[in-house]
């Protein structure tokens, strides 16, 4: 299976940052269910491979799932004690350490510690003296319920974010709601990736397309449809 992070999309997400000299990202998406986790770990591993210190946060408490990516467990941890050191793990992928999304607590119901920008603050600068950037996987930033850690609130401490869009599924008015929430929050954009998670690629298309001889043109349908499948051009991964 090809891997994310090798990618060259992400390689090109990788270089801007690099040219830019990020140490604090925030990666955001207008709803749920975008692909911002496995953007989020996929960058974070590309960073790791090029021997930086990378610390990957994931704010988004109402659907965790780096835990189950990266083979680590949910603990309890807060921004503005050292119980977030305690709850740091390592990942299969050496200079990657992580920070998954923190457990439901009784006695912080509303993790008013999360929407604190002071506290925020002081959190990520002790964590950038041990780490050379940061990447917070935060949660929707037009979705939030009781409980649940605010994505504008994370975005807003963070030196830039990343909106993550999803192709035929994220809508042009989603796309212009949070850029206006990014705005009035003063959180500046670096750039939006475009995720086709739901668009095919050249090769499906190109196939789709040649179904349509089969019923009139099947021995042509067929000689097309291996000469795409056998194509090295069309079939590597974008």
């Amino acid at each position: 299976m090809h891997q994310l992070h090798t990618s060259p999309s992400v390689d090109a997400i990788y270089n801007q940052l690099i040219r830019n000299r990020t140490c604090l990202l925030a990666i955001a998406s207008p709803s749920p269910q975008s692909g911002n986790s496995l953007l989020s770990l996929a960058l974070a591993q590309r960073m790791a491979q090029a021997e930086k210190r990378v610390l990957l946060i994931e704010f988004n408490n109402e659907s965790p799932s780096l835990h189950q990516r990266t083979g680590t467990r949910q603990s309890n941890w807060l921004p503005c004690d050292d119980s977030w050191q305690d709850a740091l793990q390592k990942t299969g992928c050496p200079g990657l350490m992580v920070l998954t999304a923190p457990l439901h607590d009784q006695t912080h119901p509303d993790n008013i510690e999360f929407r604190n920008t002071e506290v925020l603050c002081s959190f990520f600068g002790q964590a950038l003296d041990s780490f050379d950037i940061i990447i917070c996987d935060t949660p929707p930033l037009l979705h939030s319920s009781d409980g649940a850690i605010c994505g504008v609130t994370i975005a807003s401490v963070c030196e830039t974010c990343m909106l993550n869009v999803v192709t035929h599924v994220t809508t042009e008015s989603q796309i212009d709601e949070a850029r206006q929430v990014l705005k009035q929050a003063n959180i500046p954009l670096c750039g939006a990736v475009m995720n086709d998670r739901y668009s095919p690629g050249l090769r499906e298309e190109m196939l789709r397309e040649i179904k349509r001889l089969d019923r009139w043109l099947p021995r042509l349908a067929g000689y097309l449809r291996k000469k795409v499948e056998a194509s090295d051009l069309i079939n590597q991964p974008l």
